[in-house]
């Protein structure tokens, strides 16, 4: 509740110059150049960080012109860094800089008491230049040998081992989050605000011939260093010429200890993604509402509930984002029994459904609930 009077201090999150912590994760940051040079979660050994490319974790990469070799990063000792929130329940670590093609560069880096993942911001007030660039963030992790898993719309995507011959592997677009893990250990990189991504390497552009093949990568090698492509103006169709101003870009990185759960690779995007909105409410309102539906599968998730078109119904959709078959179990508890369906896009009853509904990897379900 919200009422006069001193906020209770708990938690373990702290910050302390360009350290934070809050017990489960760990994040150092470069006091030179602001980038993340430590990462390290409890029960998972070692650092997440791999310190074997070029580049390092949450660093800004700056190429003016088409050739991605030609790189410019920030010159060490321009970044100021500075603690916005010391702990205990929140502990945000900022660094702020200049940096090539931009006038300003704003990153913060976040650890919440009780949560296993740190969130990463990046405000970039750009330049209107109208030359040829290009901007990426850069990811390295110390995953080896990972297998990568990229969301897509109701799908997950192995690049290289699920894609068609011809797909294009220069770069994929994500929809919420990548995941890079082996048998013992990963992460799950959520990305909300850039869907690009380059994997291994940065490889700004093929050129002016875009129809030559020998232009367009033909393989890819699994790899656990991640570009998010954030920017570009190559591409001289329908697009703004310059791209001038201030733009945010949101990630978040949860390690996990073992392979990849893609059900909580799913999750955990989308709640990047769609966070909890916390509003006010009047204390002699109207009661809470009771749960109109449990899903009970460890793999299938709600993706959408919203009221039928004729008013008499809840219409919900299910996906089964674990990439196993799945058996899910319905209750509804707290609510008034009604019929349930299964539907489609007319939103009309279809064949009865009991408590149980069967899905196939990747399967949707949309299911109609009489009110």
């Amino acid at each position: 509740t919200i009422h006069p009077g001193d906020a209770p201090k708990f938690g373990r999150a702290s910050a302390d110059g360009a350290s934070l912590t809050n017990g489960l994760l760990t994040v150092t940051l470069d006091p030179q150049t602001g980038a993340i040079t430590r990462l390290r979660a409890d029960g998972i050994g070692g650092d997440l960080v791999d310190h074997s490319p070029a580049c390092a974790m949450n660093e800004y990469i700056y190429i003016a012109g088409r050739d991605p070799n030609d790189q410019k990063r920030i010159e060490p000792g321009a970044v100021a860094i500075e603690v916005l929130d010391a702990g205990p329940l929140v502990a945000t670590v900022r660094a702020v800089s200049t940096a090539p093609g931009a006038s300003r560069l704003v990153r913060e880096v976040r650890l919440v008491d009780g949560l296993d993942h740190v969130d990463l911001t990046t405000v970039i007030d750009k330049l209107p230049i109208r030359d040829a660039e290009a901007v990426h963030l850069a990811f390295p992790f110390d995953i080896p040998d990972p297998e990568v898993r990229m969301d897509m719309p109701w799908s997950v995507v192995r690049p290289e081992i699920d894609q068609i011959e011809g797909a294009c592997k220069n770069f994929f677009t994500v929809q919420r989050w990548v995941d890079l893990s082996n048998a013992d250990r990963g992460i799950t990189w959520a990305t909300v605000d850039a869907p690009l991504v380059q994997m291994g390497a940065i490889r700004t552009d093929i050129g002016p011939n875009l129809t030559d093949p020998e232009a367009w990568l033909a393989h890819i090698e699994p790899s656990a260093t991640l570009f998010s492509y954030v920017m570009n103006n190559y591409w001289e169709t329908n697009y703004k010429a310059d791209q001038g101003g201030v733009a945010e870009f949101r990630y978040s990185i949860r390690p996990h200890a073992g392979a990849c759960d893609q059900a909580s690779a799913a999750r955990f995007g989308i709640e990047r993604s769609r966070p909890l909105v916390a509003i006010p409410v009047r204390v002699d309102g109207p009661p809470a509402l009771a749960a109109l539906l449990a899903v009970e599968a460890p793999g299938v998730i709600v993706t959408s509930l919203e009221a039928s078109r004729d008013g008499e119904a809840w219409i919900v959709r299910l996906f089964d984002a674990s990439g196993t078959p799945q058996r899910a179990r319905l209750t509804r508890p707290g609510a008034a029994a009604g019929a349930v369906y299964l539907s489609n896009v007319d939103e009309a009853r279809g064949e009865p459904v009991d408590d149980r509904i069967e899905l196939p990897a990747y399967g949707i379900a949309t299911i109609r609930i009489e009110r």
